[in-house]
């Protein structure tokens, strides 16, 4: 590609740029007639030549042809690709030097600009509600200018049938669609049809840019490498949605209908009723269907739209007294939520991989088939749905690893190009100095010695080093002369009032002031400012008196600190001059910060100013400019969003799209009136932009499914769940997922690396270090002179010290060991420390701890009904510590203290022991009623705990998060920052104002036309006190702490909903809120969820991607995976990916051979897959309520399923005999027939489909990655467990509410480890904290739990925020993202570690049959043999000489290659090159030298390439010097005066060729002229190359 490119320099002397003009079509026509005569005489031959990459329409023009003149933009210009000039186009340049192609068939050309304007003004106009009465006019106008748009481009490049016409532009089609569509508008109404324009006009804006448009081709070429995990998606939610089907059908449509009161007048009538219904026997005047489907007669919860559900088995929802669970009318939310059916079931299976408000869909199903069916969704839904996300991430990593090796690839092949350039520029330039011209090099050239010129200025240093001062001024000011790129009036502007240089005693202070600017320790100072400056910030809440106001934010806040930064900034102006400060990017940012604050100062009694006052919060951001990692990460982000700009806008556009598409479709269908919603002031629809714009963000956050009822409800199934599936697909999982990969990977662990050069706090903070150590050094030499005298002891000598000291303090340890009780203290300790490490006591141990884990399920509210249970748990409790209590006694003895403590598990047993001794005694005590013996009692909880230490695999993992921990201190303190931010922002936005006035007996809001304020609200409890309340929401902004609560749900969309309602509602401070009164108000949570949500979250989980790489790359080995699971990995992906070594024998008889053919033909397997097909498809078509026919026509047919999968059972075992069992697919054909029959016929069928080969090497990835995900799910059960246990013995008595309620509760153990379960997603977590955040009267501090010494069901607020936060975080941000992180790293892996130790035993086995003598050398002509002779996946079948001679073996004298160079070629050869092919080669030797004690060391000679290049060489020059001596024989034959003819020949000018004083030297091997095959070097002559030589 790079010869392509030099090759199309045009020749010398020649202009690069001509304008295309009818001569030069007319010329073209010709030469391609010419061409023609050639190929019809010659023959029909294939044209090689292909189109030059860099020089693709839509392109920059590579700068290899220099700079475009001004002239010729936008003008057409010859063909500079020679492939595309015999087509008959040119092309055109635009600003950028951005290539257009057109066909030479018209010179007429668009204006883009125009197009533009004119479709932002008609998106403008499509975004309002109501338009004006001149839109119809718009309309039209616009219509014509699309329409003229569509003549010009076809006039300018044709229609459709050349290459780059109108037509097969893809973007041109958008215009077509417009236009037709407006056509057909005018005359025909197309209703919803109609959205076809207005999507198109939409993307129109993408096709007018050209970085955009290259940037959604990128967009759609990736799209398609999605094509197989797409397919993996769609095939394991149908086996869900099938498995849905099967489990739920049916369920969620159970209700609690209440029982009809008997009278004497109907008592007979419902008897008969009732009898009827079970018995389906009697007669009855009551019309009990009738009845059933009232739903007056059905049980709500308060506030539910829904009734309450029920279930009929031990486990499942009970209905209240008076009520019956029966199966009738419709299903949750409209009718929606239901297995019932197989497009019902795949809605449901979709939600739960989305996780959109699954939590709602567990507790459903809980309550209608039993909390046992909670294990369907631990083990088979919610796994298999994490792993498709997962995979589909893995997906996204890898096309953005793609693209970055890619965009590697071309940044090196664009500096060979340059290196081949400036060669052709050299020699062209020797050239120029001979006589030519070269006009489109020379300036460059130009430019080049102009830059050299200027960096020899810069560089060279003064020659009299005493220069004045105005010398110095002068030279610089010379510089900046060069480098000046304004014009010069602005520079003289600077010089005069800008460079304040007036007078000696200004420059006096000036030199002073600058020097104390400059000062680390002024730094420091302003450091400490902004830190105080925010603290005090912080400090503002609510309610808070006014005097504390006062002084907090007038006095100190704005008055101080705003003066400091003022004269900080003055100062620093006075110091550097104007023209110096404004120079430096950070002080531009505080003087517009210091503008603002002063603004906002002299504004103070204004209201609405937010804005200005978030000016105050944005000089927190300062601190980036001293702490480097902030620094760092602001300066990627910068470059990220700059870098992304076009897909960026491309996701807005998007985004707008979308919002018109949905307001147009839906803007007309009335939510309230006509449907059963019963809202009565819907906050999410399409009847304005605005609001849909917010419906299609918040479907982007992943929350669609409520909406998408309401809209189904309204609008009708289909048409929403195309608008929401295309958003969701189209905007989400590709535009958003590719945001967010291209995003990350401009992010590495190199920018995350503080920088050596130290800054100002790091130097003020050492000189302090060294100040206080001075100090104290004096202190001890002048003041405790003793002391210092001691502080002045060598390390040895303090060791030997604390050695005497030791047994000074303790004399029975100074005894001898070998002698007398000595010899037995020393027998006692190697016993114990034999029992401690043998196997059996770890596996006792072990065992122990597991019991005691299981001690502790049984601690929930039944254990005090139960006195003998308690006295067992009691008694078993004391003996766990006894045998603990031995354990470590017997440590202590074997290991001695000072290991002991040495070791971090072993530190964590010995905390947990006591703990538990401590709580023992409390209770023997009668202290555990207490609250320091309750918190003794909780902290027991951590005994799970112990188990991590047991087990390799968990100290793996917890070794891992070790290792990642410290890297994630700085982005977990920048994120913790930019949340400071918003959070005190938004105690200034929305403090106080969550104060409503509360109905208590309806629950319902007051209008602000019943009550406007606090002062009405108190009027009104004053007459009804315990009906009316002013209250506050429970999660608000009142101060910044409950803002950071605020912001945690926000950050994880759970509850975030509630809290947009009450900030866009909320007015002023005590006044009552108004429905979307402050709407603007939503833009606040938009920022924060983009820039410190996304941002922040994304960032964080690249920085962990990047420490477990490097990671990994330190420790050479799976990070997650102990030895013998990485082993069993790599076994495993050998096993499965290699090739069978043998095909399966065909039968001997004649009869069996033919049955053997028929089942191994094709054509059998393709009707085995039709079949299968064809039975999925009778399974999906079953529904609940369907007719008697229906049933027996699927059973039927599955019947008929299960006789063809049986017949092909018998086929194949009788055909296969004993080798049916050694396929896999056979064995899961096997157990679906076997459950099939047994009348178990679920949908596992779906998978005996063979997957497509990419799907199998995703699957292969997660099947490698399983001992590892296995590791991480055991530490997940882990943290659940621990988690439930605490909550457990906490929260068992806090009153329902919310997500607590009698199916979800920490009662019991299994209803606590649900509960942590659903919390492991962070669903529902808000809905669990509700119940902590009642004060009383809601709930009673004082009421007594029998048989309990707990007191109160308020629970503990603080208790609850710390328990649910931290679990979340410990959960989500550590143990599912290294679950996502397995993934991730097992795609990424190196392929060289495939190479086992079978395979390394393989090679030495056959390297014995060539090298018998051990000499670890083979000759060279045995190469092809030994490589042929190998086994997979090491082996290089015969023909492989090219092959051989393309690995580049080192020769060794004699013609001899080494074992190690061969087995290093293969490995790269065979694995591919990693890019670290040294520390490849290291490990190879490393294995190499443990089975050989030595190693010939011998330097090569030459190598395979080198030979065989020498070789081809020669014989290319001894042809052609033959030649030339044949033809001097020929001259020298000739008679005298007759016409001779020399002809001349081209030397092939190889990699080796020398050339010394413009002469080349050239390798021949002629007779007699070579000695060991080496051919000499001669001097064959001066040789002048061509412009375009044969290399």
């Amino acid at each position: 590609q790079n010869g392509r490119m030099v090759s199309l320099l045009p020749p010398v002397g020649t202009e690069v740029f001509r304008r295309f003009t009818p001569a030069s079509l007319q010329e073209i026509q010709q030469h391609e007639a010419k061409k023609e005569q050639t190929r019809t005489k010659e023959g029909h031959e294939k044209d090689p030549r292909k189109p030059a990459i860099l020089l693709e329409a839509g392109k920059p023009l590579p700068f290899i042809f220099g700079d475009t003149p001004p002239q010729l933009l936008n003008t057409p210009l010859e063909e500079l690709d020679p492939f595309y000039q015999s087509q008959q186009t040119f092309i055109v340049l635009s600003k950028g030097n951005i290539i257009h192609r057109f066909n030479a068939e018209s010179t007429c050309f668009s204006v883009r600009l125009f197009i533009m304007l004119t479709l932002l003004i008609n998106c403008f106009l499509m975004t309002m509600r109501y338009p004006p009465p001149w839109s119809a006019t718009a309309e039209y106008t616009f219509m014509s200018i699309y329409t003229f748009e569509i003549i010009i481009k076809v006039l300018s490049r044709g229609f459709c049938m050349r290459r780059f016409t109108f037509l097969r532009d893809p973007w041109n089609w958008l215009d077509v669609v417009v236009v037709s569509t407006a056509f057909l508008m005018m005359f025909e109404h197309m209703g919803k049809v109609s959205v076809l324009s207005t999507m198109c006009r939409g993307l129109k804006l993408i096709s007018v840019c050209p970085g955009m448009k290259m940037t959604a081709r990128a967009l759609v070429q990736s799209v398609k490498r999605f094509i197989h995990v797409t397919v993996l998606m769609v095939f394991g939610l149908s086996v869900l949605a099938l498995i849905g089907l099967v489990l739920f059908m049916a369920t969620l449509n159970q209700k609690c209908v209440l029982i009809p009161q008997p009278s004497p007048s109907n008592l007979t009538n419902i008897s008969h009723a009732i009898s009827y219904q079970d018995n389906n026997t009697g007669s009855s005047d009551f019309d009990f269907e009738e009845y059933i489907s009232k739903s007056e007669n059905y049980y709500f919860l308060p506030d539910k739209q829904d009734p309450l559900l029920c279930g009929n088995s031990s486990t499942a929802g009970v209905c209240p007294k008076g009520y019956h669970c029966r199966r009738i009318g419709k299903n949750p939310n409209y009718g929606f939520t239901n297995f019932d059916s197989f497009g019902w079931s795949l809605l449901a299976q979709f939600r739960l991989m989305t996780k959109d408000y699954w939590e709602n869909l567990l507790q459903l199903v809980l309550r209608g088939e039993g909390k046992s069916f909670v294990i369907v969704f631990m083990l088979i839904i919610f796994p298999s749905c994490f792993c498709l996300v997962s995979l589909i991430l893995a997906a996204v990593a890898l096309t953005s690893l793609e693209q970055d090796k890619a965009a590697v690839t071309e940044a090196r092949q664009k500096e060979e190009e340059f290196i081949q350039i400036q060669g052709v520029i050299k020699s062209r330039e020797e050239e120029e100095v001979r006589g030519f011209h070269l006009p489109f090099v020379c300036a460059p050239l130009h430019q080049t010695s102009c830059r050299a010129e200027l960096s020899e200025k810069v560089s060279t240093p003064p020659k009299k080093k005493s220069k004045s001062h105005k010398q110095e001024g002068t030279a610089m000011e010379e510089l900046e002369e060069d480098q000046r790129s304004c014009s010069l009036c602005w520079y003289r502007f600077a010089n005069l009032f800008l460079k304040w240089n007036c007078c000696g005693c200004w420059r006096w202070l000036k030199q002073r002031l600058y020097t104390f600017v400059t000062h680390p320790f002024f730094d420091l100072g302003i450091i400490i400012c902004i830190i105080l400056n925010t603290i005090f910030m912080a400090m503002v809440h609510y309610p808070m008196t006014y005097e504390l106001y006062y002084k907090v934010d007038i006095a100190v806040l704005v008055s101080v600190f705003t003066l400091i930064f003022t004269v900080e900034m003055l100062l620093k102006i006075m110091a550097l001059d104007p023209y110096g400060y404004f120079k430096v990017g950070w002080n531009i940012y505080e003087c517009i910060i210091i503008c603002g604050s002063l603004i906002n100062l002299l504004l103070a009694n204004l209201e609405g100013l937010s804005v200005m006052e978030l000016f105050e919060l944005m000089r927190v951001l300062r601190l980036a400019r001293w702490w480097p990692t902030f620094n760092m990460l602001l300066k990627i982000t910068y470059s990220s969003l700059k870098a992304l700009g076009n897909l960026t806008f491309i996701l807005f556009i998007m985004v707008f799209v979308f919002s018109l598409v949905g307001m147009q479709l839906f803007q007309d269908d009335n939510i309230v009136e006509n449907h059963n919603i019963t809202v009565n002031s819907p906050r999410w629809h399409m009847q304005d932009f605005f609001h849909t714009f917010l419906l299609i963000f918040r479907i982007l956050c992943g929350e669609w499914i409520e909406t998408l009822w309401d809209c189904m409800e309204v609008s009708g199934p289909i048409s929403c769940l195309i608008f929401y599936l295309m958003v969701l697909v189209i905007g989400n999982l590709l535009v958003l997922t590719l945001f967010l990969a291209l995003l990350l990977s401009s992010f590495s662990s190199e920018y995350l690396v503080a920088p050596e050069e130290k800054t100002s706090v790091q130097i003020t903070m050492n000189q302090i270090g060294r100040a206080v150590g001075r100090t104290r050094t004096w202190i001890l030499e002048y003041i405790c002179p003793s002391q210092g005298k001691k502080g002045r002891r060598t390390r040895d000598q303090k060791g030997r010290s604390d050695y005497l000291c030791c047994y000074c303090c303790c004399p029975f340890l100074d005894i001898d060991t070998s002698q007398g009780s000595g010899r037995v203290w020393f027998n006692f300790r190697r016993a114990c420390l034999s029992i401690v490490q043998h196997n059996c006591f770890e596996a006792f141990i072990i065992f122990i701890i597991l019991l005691s884990c299981v001690a502790l399920v049984f601690e929930d509210i039944h254990l005090r009904q139960g006195h003998a249970v308690r006295r067992g748990l009691d008694i078993a409790d004391l003996l766990f510590n006894f045998l603990f209590l031995l354990e470590m006694v017997l440590k202590w003895i074997g290991s001695g203290f000072k290991k002991y403590y040495s070791c971090p598990w072993c530190r964590l047993d010995f905390l947990i022991l006591a703990v538990s001794l401590m709580s023992l005694m409390a209770e023997t005590l009668g202290y555990s009623g207490l609250v320091a013996g309750l918190a003794l009692r909780t902290v027991r909880a951590l005994r799970p705990l112990r188990i991590l230490s047991r087990f390799q695999g968990l100290r793996v993992v917890m070794r891992a998060m070790a290792v990642i921990l410290p890297s994630m201190c700085n982005v977990l303190l920048v994120t913790a920052v930019v949340w400071l931010i918003f959070s005190i922002w938004g105690v200034n936005l929305f403090g106080g104002k969550f104060y409503h006035c509360l109905n208590e007996t309806t629950q319902k809001t007051f209008y602000p036309e019943e009550v406007n304020n606090i002062s009405d609200c108190l009027a009104l409890s004053s007459k009804n006190p315990t009906e009316v309340l002013w209250k506050n929401k429970e999660v608000n902004f009142d101060s910044v702490a409950q803002g950071y609560l605020s912001l945690l749900q926000v950050a994880t969309l759970k509850g975030w909903i509630d809290i947009m309602y009450s900030a866009v509602d909320s007015r002023r401070v005590e006044e009552q809120p108004f429905f979307e009164d402050n709407l603007y108000m939503y833009l606040y949570f938009i920022f924060f969820i983009i820039f410190g949500c996304f941002f922040t979250i994304n960032l964080f989980i690249r920085v962990f991607i990047d420490t477990l790489n490097l990671h990994r790359y330190k420790i050479r080995k799976h990070v997650f995976m102990t030895a013998e699971q990485q082993q069993c990995s790599q076994t495993m992906k050998k096993r499965l990916t290699e090739a069978p070594v043998k095909p399966l024998p065909r039968p001997q008889s004649e009869c069996l051979a033919r049955l053997f053919d028929l089942v191994t033909h094709l054509f059998f397997e393709v009707f085995m897959v039709v079949v299968i097909c064809l039975n999925v498809v009778v399974l999906m078509t079953e529904t609940y309520h369907q007719s008697l026919e229906k049933d027996m026509i699927i059973y039927w047919l599955l019947f008929i399923f299960i006789i063809i999968f049986f017949i092909e059972f018998l086929l194949k075992i009788i055909a296969l005999r004993r080798h049916y069992f050694t396929i896999s697919w056979n064995i899961v054909d096997f157990v679906v027939l076997v459950m099939s029959i047994l009348g178990e016929s679920v949908s596992f069928t779906v998978l005996t489909l063979c997957p497509e080969q990419r799907i199998q090497k995703l699957l292969l990835a997660l099947l490698m990655s399983l001992p590892a995900l296995v590791n991480i799910c055991l530490l997940l059960f882990l943290l659940m467990f621990t988690f439930s246990i605490f909550g457990m013995i906490n929260f068992a008595h806090v009153m329902k509410g919310g997500m607590i309620d009698d199916m979800l509760n920490f009662e019991t153990f299994g209803n606590s480890m649900i509960c942590m379960f659903v919390v492991t997603t962070t669903a529902g977590w808000d809905g669990f904290l509700v119940p902590f955040m009642n004060n009383p009267p809601k709930c009673n501090p004082d009421i007594q739990i029998p048989g309990s010494a707990i007191s109160g069901n308020c629970g503990n607020r603080a208790v609850a925020i710390v328990f649910f936060t931290s679990y979340i975080l410990l959960s989500l941000l550590l143990t599912l993202l290294l679950y996502i992180a397995v993934i991730l790293e097992t795609f990424s892996s190196d392929d060289t570690e495939q190479l086992s130790d079978d395979d390394l035993q393989m090679f030495y086995k056959t390297w014995v049959k060539f090298d018998p003598n051990g000499s670890q050398l083979i000759e060279y002509s045995q190469l092809s043999d030994f490589c042929d002779s190998l086994q997979d996946p090491l082996r290089v079948p015969k023909p492989n000489t090219i092959k051989l001679i393309h690995m580049d073996l080192p020769l060794l004298p004699g013609d001899k290659i080494h074992c190690l160079d061969i087995l290093l070629a293969l490995t790269l050869q065979v694995f591919g090159d990693s890019g670290e092919r040294d520390t490849l080669k290291a490990r190879m030797e490393e294995k190499f030298m443990a089975d050989n004690s030595s190693k010939v060391s011998c330097e090569p000679i030459s190598s395979t390439l080198r030979r065989k290049q020498e070789e081809v060489a020669a014989t290319v020059i001894q042809r052609a010097y033959r030649k030339h001596l044949a033809q001097e024989e020929a001259v020298a034959e000739t008679p005298a005066g007759a016409s001779t003819q020399v002809s001349h020949f081209v030397v092939l000018c190889w990699p080796h060729t020398r050339r010394y004083s413009g002469r080349f030297w050239v390798p021949v091997a002629l007779p007699n002229d070579t000695v060991g095959g080496v051919p000499d070097w001669r001097v064959v002559g001066t040789i002048t190359c061509p412009n375009d030589p044969v290399v």
